[in-house]
């Protein structure tokens, strides 16, 4: 899949989905702070990587931060019982 680096939801969207995310540079604008602290994440999760012109295959775990993020309030909540 083919994201920009301008976007956080089309980007943790397509990682979720096991396939290989290819992260398209918006030039001249360069990703800063949040951006790029989710494509570094993102890619030393093994799910992104910056489009170098060629659609390489590669596999990693997908994503599933809405399970994660379930797991941490229905733990939040037992926790308060």
């Amino acid at each position: 899949m083919l994201v920009t680096e301008d976007s956080a939801n089309m980007a943790t969207e397509a990682a979720s989905t096991g396939k290989p995310v290819h992260v398209l540079p918006m030039v001249p604008l360069k990703p800063a702070g949040k951006f790029a602290r989710l494509h570094a994440d993102l890619r030393s999760h093994g799910a992104a990587r910056p489009f170098d012109g060629a659609l390489t295959p590669w596999t990693y775990e997908p994503l599933a931060e809405t399970d994660r993020a379930a797991r941490a309030v229905l733990e939040a909540m037992a926790a308060q019982a």
